[in-house]
């Protein structure tokens, strides 16, 4: 509004006001003429002249309420906060006395009332407030109106305060009618605007009080107004600084982590407030509140005594958010909404700074410019720039003539690129409102991204391809094709080497996009992948549909188990038997250990003993005897079936260290830092009575002019490649050495700038790696090199090949892996410290999927699957689609943005040096059980991990397999059964458990993993059979005698009932196996096992009216509580997180405890 139309509309209101209209108008005009000529005059006089009509205190204290408040006051408001004030008489008042004198005041006197409120809204009228019916809220409107009031009336000391105490003590009465603190009948207004007015006036002990009542947290629960919990606690602790109270932040650290749980469930406010810590207010209310209403809820008896820490912040917005951006320092984020509010928040505290009216129809798309602009992309193309210090737009344009669909800035923002849903990709310089260049892709686009270094940019649409482009003129320097649906999102990584592309089918695929190589396609959302970035450090956040947010290592390689050592000394060499069982690994001072599959049972490995010299090489002659080559220049043969494992042969093999070993049909080969090669009849070094000087080399291979460092024989056996010192490779002809002397085939000296410290065949080329950091890939045919292979800052220990992949291993412990065109598929430190030796193999139970072991100094052996990725890390919180990821370039920290219309502010923290945690389960945990006298409880997750729990703790952790564990079952104290990849049996070692050393072995694979599946498990009497559901609707017995179980004798019977399948069992007291079924009409089946094994059905099946009425696929779980079915009360959950109780007889509405 402008200065003269401002002070014309005041000149008509004041007439108006004070009924100068019927004057003459000779007399009118004088007094119009001396009225004051600048319009913050005429404000002050205008109420001057309301206060000789009314009062000055009312004026003021009606006047600095409606500045105080935020939101405005109700005609109703006004009336109860001034008869407040007239209770009081004017004096010093408290919160406390303020909220007395509001209960009994008894009101302030009508008609003048009514005759003030009419004056004061033709003042806002003439201010500027829009025309509203009567009884609609009142506000200040304006800046030059609350100049005057500030001006007027907050020169009188502590006026400020005073109202703000009546506006607290006003709230405070609507949200505790009654004076019982049970804030059960509050007002929604009332209860979000209290902790503001408390604040402000400075009762923060009160405030502290309303933070930490659990009544006050269920009435927000019980409005829906939790999220806006957030912003009192936020209050308080910006009021009180480092002199925070503790409960209050445990308060808001609680609602921090259950923040989406309890929005979807209110009722499970008060049985989450329960779990916490037994010295906890939040325990302690929440039991009074249940014992004291008689309500029934579960008692967590060895839950942990401190608290849970929060992985995120939870941040409400007013409308849902569409867009999200963090400043180039990270201090700062900007949400967009659909509604076209830009939310500048503070990446510290996570509090909002600012809010910004943009003038677009919603923010679609939104970027960081510098520190003090940002940029807005609109739902119908505009582009908006505003300075985020003054709040003001500084230009806009229609840049598109669809949605802005991305938008991001150049690492050195001097470009800016906008992609939308026309099909246009455009480049803008920063801080300009023209482009520079574009680009019509012939599809809408979705996403755009800068190269981290180079001056390029890369967009992804509906065409399923990903285009990277030449910012200087937009010619295609890379596409990648083949996706399995449009492209949602593509990042670059922060080194700039790999970019990660989600599509809406829910997958990522990581590309070397230079060669336009795809790495890996996974699936990582249950719908659309709607973000996907890197963080800086390089590992992969990803969010979709599924309100999951994800953290991937952003690269291949899965570290599948660690094996310690029982001795510290150095991890010198590893050998995998043939079948891929075992692990033989050899030390510089302990001999040789074998180490048995499942590598993360901790099954006890095995001694080889030797002479307590390092052993520098193995190989096996078959998957029972081994060879180690010393040191010293002796070999040695075990048998590893003895137990101890014996040693059936020590031979002088060289005359220095014996340094590599290879084994084909009939040969072993032996290399030697003597300079020579030693060939050997496998017959002659197996179980003989032949003495050990009796064994002599079948020929000695004399060639290198330095130490022999490896050997490998060819897949046929034809020829040995042995490489050394000399920086040469041999290749010998072995095709019958007992027939003729081997001969060199084919050399190749200086093939490398330093020693050859490896090599291998990949079919019927070979490979070999140096210590001058590189792998080659030779002809032998032609001596040509086909291939080097770079990327590694230190010397080659260790080179294998897989499924047309080259996997290598550096002394710094850096894994890369090639394909056979030298396109870097993946590269991670395989083990942390200096890495010694690297094997790999096919490990048969994971699906003969590629494994690697890698020794190293530190003792320990590292087991790798380096070409598969790594399951996420899920970040709990969200409770809907999560639409956007943005992460700060200046730490880990990272916001999420969701339809529930919350950001989550996420701090990723680091682990504790050299203190390891137990793994957690990464995902859903899908089963559960408790041995028989109550010492242990296990659990299995969904990839196939089980965990060990004592005394609420976890002690062990150990992976079972790669499927989810579908059901657990304890046959005996300290014996196990898992159903996941098949069905085994796993004992438990409590002298391990105690040493924390490892826990669970596994015994026998009972069954292995057949067309059905398992549903649950159940045994009826311990040490008994076990009673197994399956999926295809049969009920499996497996008895076994409880004293040696996993080697007694299988008795196997199925039993099938039409077309049910339960999808539980449980046991009565008396044996009685409750069967409950899963199909259309819930059922319980009732049954006994006979002697010899076989289920009878007792009864007739009985019809379960399971209320409320849903159908019986809601239900997951039932257990009885006492008695049996028919005169008891069982527990069932549902899907739900809930717990229904049920009684049988009553028949009535279940209750939830």
């Amino acid at each position: 509004m402008g200065w003269g139309v401002g002070q014309l509309l005041l000149k008509c209101q004041w007439i108006q006001m004070f009924c100068f209209i019927s004057l003459p108008l000779p007399q009118l005009s004088e007094r119009i003429q001396k009225l004051p000529v600048s319009l913050p005059l005429l404000l002050q006089h205008l109420l001057g002249c309301l206060e000789q009509d009314h009062g000055l205190e009312l004026v003021a204290i009606a006047l600095v309420s409606l500045w105080a408040s935020r939101d405005g006051l109700t005609e109703r408001d006004l009336y109860g906060i001034l008869a407040t004030w007239k209770e009081l008489s004017g004096a010093d008042i408290d919160l406390e006395e303020a909220i007395h004198a509001g209960r009994r005041a008894g009101g302030y006197p009508m008609a003048p009332f009514f005759d003030f409120l009419r004056s004061l809204r033709g003042l806002l009228r003439a201010c500027g407030s829009p025309a509203e019916p009567p009884g609609s809220r009142l506000h200040l409107y304006g800046t030059p109106l609350r100049t005057a009031v500030e001006k007027r009336y907050l020169r009188k000391p502590g006026l400020d305060r005073t109202a703000h105490v009546l506006l607290a003590a006003h709230w405070w009465k609507l949200c505790d009618p009654d004076g019982s603190r049970s804030f059960r009948n509050c007002e929604a207004e009332s209860l979000t605007a209290l902790p503001y007015h408390l604040v402000q006036s400075g009762c923060l002990d009160i405030l502290a009080s309303l933070l930490t009542d659990l009544r006050v947290v269920s009435a927000h629960v019980r409005l829906c107004l939790l999220p806006s919990l957030s912003e009192p606690y936020a209050l308080y602790e910006g009021a009180v600084g480092s002199e925070h109270d503790e409960t209050v932040a445990s308060f808001r650290a609680f609602l921090q982590r259950n923040m989406d749980l309890v929005s979807q469930n209110p009722s499970l406010l008060l049985q989450q407030a329960a779990n916490e810590p037994e010295s906890s207010a939040l325990c302690w209310q929440a039991q009074a509140e249940l014992c004291g209403n008689g309500r029934r809820f579960l008692k967590w008896i060895n839950k942990p005594q401190e608290a849970q820490e929060s992985m995120s912040l939870v941040l409400p917005l007013p409308a849902t958010p569409s867009s999200v951006s963090v400043s180039p320092s990270g201090s700062l984020a900007a949400v967009g909404t659909v509604e076209g509010t830009i939310h500048l928040l503070d990446m510290k505290t996570g509090q909002e700074q600012k809010s910004l009216l943009s003038n677009c129809d919603g923010i679609s798309a939104c970027v960081f410019l510098s520190e003090t602009s940002v940029c807005l992309g609109a739902f119908d193309g505009r582009l908006e720039l505003w300075s985020v210090r003054e709040g003001c737009r500084l230009m806009g344009s229609d840049a598109h003539k669809a949605q802005v669909t991305d938008c991001c800035i150049s690492s050195d923002s001097r470009l800016l690129a906008t992609v939308s849903l026309d099909g246009f990709i455009k480049l803008w310089e920063s801080g300009r409102d023209c482009w520079t260049r574009e680009r019509d892709c012939t599809c809408p686009l979705n996403g755009v991204t800068f190269h981290p270094a180079d001056q390029l940019v890369a967009t992804g649409g509906w065409d399923r391809t990903v285009t990277v482009l030449d910012v200087n003129d937009m010619s295609v320097v890379s596409e990648m094709k083949g996706h399995d649906a449009a492209i949602r999102c593509i990042s670059f990584s922060s080194v700039g080497n790999v970019l990660a592309a989600g599509s809406l089918a829910g997958t990522i695929c990581l590309w070397s996009w230079r060669e336009a190589v795809a790495l890996c396609t996974f699936v990582a959302h249950s719908g659309c992948v709607a973000a996907a970035r890197f963080l800086p450090g390089g590992k992969l956040i990803t969010a979709g549909e599924d309100a999951k947010v994800q953290l991937w290592t952003g690269r291949l390689g899965e570290l599948w188990s660690t094996l310690q050592p029982p001795a510290l000394s150095a991890a010198l060499c590893a050998a995998p038997s043939p079948d891929g069982s075992r692990l033989a690994v050899g030390y510089h001072s302990d001999d040789v250990w074998v180490y048995h599959q499942p590598w993360r049972s901790g099954v006890d490995p095995t001694h080889c003993k030797g002479n307590r010299v390092a052993v520098c090489s193995l190989a096996w002659l078959d998957n029972l005897f081994l060879v180690g080559g010393s040191n010293d220049g002796s070999l040695y043969i075990w048998n590893t079936s003895d137990l101890p494992p014996s040693c059936l042969h020590k031979l002088q093999g060289h005359e220095r260290a014996v340094t590599g070993l290879a084994v084909c049909k009939n040969l072993v080969a032996s290399t030697s830092d003597d300079f020579t090669v030693r060939l050997w009849l496998t017959e002659t070094l197996r179980p003989s009575s032949a003495t050990d000087t009796s064994i002599s080399p079948l020929a000695t291979l004399r060639g290198h002019t330095a130490g022999v460092t490896c050997c490998a024989f060819g897949l046929d056996g034809c020829y040995l490649a042995t490489g050394g010192k000399d920086r040469a490779l041999f290749l010998w002809d072995v095709k019958d050495p007992s027939q003729k002397t081997p001969t060199v085939w084919r050399s190749l000296p200086f093939c490398h700038r330093d020693w050859i410290s490896t090599c291998a065949w990949t079919g019927p080329v070979l490979l070999s790696g140096s210590h001058d950091c590189t792998v080659c890939l030779w002809d032998p045919q032609t001596g040509k090199c086909l291939r080097v292979f770079l990327g590694h800052q230190s010397p080659i220990c260790g080179v294998t090949s897989e499924n047309g992949h080259v996997i290598s291993v550096d002394r710094e412990g850096m894994l890369v892996a090639w394909d056979l065109q030298g396109v870097e598929k993946t590269r991670f430190l395989a083990h942390p410290g200096r890495a010694n030796h690297c094997a790999g193999f096919r490990d048969q139970t994971e699906g003969k999927t590629c494994m690697l072991a890698v020794a190293g100094s530190d003792g320990t052996v590292n087991i790798w699957k380096p070409l598969t990725m790594e399951q996420p890390q899920v970040l709990s919180g969200h409770s809907a689609a999560v639409c956007g990821v943005a992460v700060s370039p200046a730490s880990s920290s990272f916001l999420t943005i969701a339809k529930d219309k919350t950001a989550r502010l996420w701090a990723l923290r680091q682990k504790d040096g050299g203190v390891k945690g137990l793994p957690e389960h990464r995902g859903v945990i899908t089963a559960v059980a408790w041995s028989p006298e109550g010492e242990f409880a296990v659990s299995g997750g969904e990839h196939g991990e089980l965990t060990l729990w004592q005394e609420g703790k976890a002690v062990t952790t150990a992976k079972t397999g790669s499927r989810c564990i579908s059901a657990l079952a304890f046959t005996s104290p300290h014996t196990v059964l898992v159903a996941s990849d098949g069905i085994s049996l796993w004992s438990i070692n409590t002298s391990e458990c105690e040493a924390g050393t490892g826990g669970l072995t596994q015994k026998t694979l009972l069954l292995p993993a057949g067309k059905a599946s398992v549903l649950s498990a159940c045994v009826p009497v311990p040490g008994g059979p076990v009673v197994l559901g399956l999926t295809d609707g049969a009920l499996l017995v497996i008895g076994l005698s409880a004293a040696n179980f996993w080697k007694s004798k299988r008795k196997k019977m199925s039993w099938s009932y039409g077309d049910h399948v339960c999808f539980d069992i449980s046991a009565s007291k008396e044996g009685i196996l409750h069967v409950w079924d899963s199909r259309k009409n819930p059922c319980l089946f009732k049954m006994r096992m006979t002697h010899s094994g076989k289920l009878r059905e007792e009864e007739n099946s009985e019809p379960i009216p399971w209320e409320p009425r849903r159908p019986s696929i809601w239900v997951t779980v039932v257990r009885l509580v006492e008695g049996e079915a028919r005169t008891g009360s069982f527990l069932f959950g549902p899907r739900s997180p809930e717990l229904f109780l049920h009684d049988f007889e009553k028949q009535p509405s279940p209750s939830r405890p």
